[in-house]
């Protein structure tokens, strides 16, 4: 009986040691912001004109890193907010846009509309988008995007004038701890 006892007191600490943690769920959000720079002299009334941010940097690897998972654990990556703010030149405002449509775009995806305003209200120097429901892992899992920008301009912009957008973003990440 007693070495009964001890077998299975030592089955037990064996199996207690090398148990394996459960993944935990996470939910972190992400915030990006990139500016567009549009040429007055390229804006014509009702037409609308293309225009692509530079490349962001996600340094996706260490954010993830910093939460104990990697991008296999990842489940979504959805937008919670995209806005639009104009600040140059000084008091510039956004009244020169009629609507707006914006683009995700990342190396090995197809470009993907991620947020839109059709009827800018006049007056404004910020304005949030209404966000489109997707899930755009794979376009923050690579180690840059870009955002495409369309816009439809409502009035002129003056030549020689050089209107900035800043566009400000945040997603939101759920997935699973990695198991240890």
């Amino acid at each position: 009986m007693k070495k009964w006892f001890v077998l299975v007191l030592a089955c037990f600490t064996f199996l207690s040691c090398n148990k394996k943690e459960t993944p935990k769920a996470i939910e972190f959000e992400l915030p990006y912001s990139t500016s567009i720079d549009m040429e007055g002299s390229g804006l014509t009334i009702n037409t609308p004109v293309e225009f692509t941010s530079p490349d962001i940097v996600t340094n996706i690897s260490s954010t993830l890193n910093s939460y104990s998972t990697n991008g296999d654990n990842i489940e979504s990556v959805r937008y919670t907010q995209f806005n639009v703010t104009a600040v140059a030149p000084q008091g510039q405002n956004l009244d020169f846009i009629k609507s707006l449509k914006l683009y995700m775009k990342a190396g090995g995806q197809a470009d993907v509309l991620v947020a839109s305003n059709e009827n800018f209200p006049t007056g404004i120097t910020t304005l949030d988008l209404s966000l489109m429901d997707v899930n755009l892992k794979n376009y923050l899992l690579q180690e840059k995007f870009q955002v495409k920008v369309i816009v439809t301009p409502r009035n002129p912009v003056a030549q020689g004038v050089t209107v900035r957008i800043n566009l400000n973003q945040k997603f939101k990440i759920t997935g699973k701890t990695l198991i240890k």
